[in-house]
């Protein structure tokens, strides 16, 4: 593939500087991917609103989960301390591809490893998470694998945070056998840009010029499936607790990451937007003025009005 990398997301509230760290980190990864792709699956990371212009060379990283009393290795190989309460996530009995175990131990391994200090991607002047979260009160709320890649999103009542998993030498996408890769979060998460938007994204390469694509995100209350196309891949995944999490298989492109785009729909098969919309600010504002979408925002007045996550 390429090292081309287009864009990344808008600005929105990515601190300065955090676009390039992230080709950086994407330009890596797809260095490392490419020096063992004799070896399996490698999974190629990206962030959050990894827009529908994504990195051309490989695949994109970015957040995770786990949840069960299952005593996990930290990064470094000791057991993480699970002095936190443990639940059956809502969501357990319904996201396809996770036994309620599977969700547990996601849950529980993303919050050890943001706990134990993981980096986030595009590091730069970014907090890490344990200073910045109440990481005890993240629940899991949906997951996703495929290929050599599981990708996770928790959250709580204004709080998301992500994380990704990849395989080593074609085993499991599942900790512990896979290592945590990279942690995010995202603040003033009880309000979105649109109808649906895209939070964070991961991959592997399979056979025959395949890609297999992963990614997670929020959605308004009134949507109930979300549509993901990338090339020549389509999936429709339906909602759970306000997100939706997708697996699309493509073709390599290489020349250029193909675009990406999020299709909205409520019960009747109604569509109801799409991200990203053509022509759209890169910033939302909430019903008082204030900015909850986007940085670096010098008129709010031109902002789109933020739409309740919940």
């Amino acid at each position: 593939m390429s090292n081309a990398v287009l864009e990344p997301p808008p600005e929105r509230d990515f601190p300065p500087g955090r676009h390039l760290a992230m080709r950086d980190e994407i330009l890596r990864d797809i260095a490392d991917a490419r020096r063992h792709r004799t070896r399996g699956p490698r999974a190629l990371d990206l962030r959050r609103l990894l827009t529908p212009v994504v990195a051309a060379a490989g695949v994109l990283a970015v957040m995770g989960i786990a949840v069960t009393v299952i005593a996990l290795p930290s990064l470094d190989n000791t057991a993480p301390s699970l002095d936190r309460p443990t639940s059956q996530p809502a969501s357990a009995e319904v996201i396809p591809g996770f036994t309620a175990a599977q969700l547990t131990t996601l849950e529980l391994s993303c919050v050890a490893g943001m706990k134990a200090g993981h980096k986030n991607l595009g590091v730069l002047d970014r907090k890490p998470a344990r200073e910045v979260l109440d990481l005890d009160s993240l629940r899991i709320l949906n997951a996703v694998t495929g290929g050599g890649s599981t990708l996770a999103i928790l959250g709580n009542a204004d709080t998301v945070a992500t994380c990704s998993w990849k395989s080593v030498d074609n085993g499991s996408p599942m900790p512990s056998a896979a290592p945590l890769q990279h942690t995010d979060y995202i603040l003033n998460a009880g309000w979105l840009p649109e109808k649906v938007t895209q939070d964070a994204g991961t991959g592997s390469h399979l056979k025959q010029s395949k890609i297999a694509y992963q990614t997670v995100g929020r959605v308004t209350p009134d949507v109930a499936e979300v549509e993901l196309s990338m090339a020549d891949g389509t999936v429709r995944v339906p909602v759970f607790d306000g997100t939706f999490a997708a697996n699309v298989v493509f073709t390599e492109n290489t020349v250029a990451w193909p675009d990406t785009v999020v299709r909205a729909y409520d019960r009747n098969g109604r569509l109801l937007g799409e991200y990203p919309r053509a022509g759209a600010p890169d910033c939302a504002v909430d019903p008082s003025g204030n900015v909850v979408d986007g940085r670096g925002v010098d008129d709010p007045t031109k902002c789109v009005e933020a739409r309740p996550w919940r």
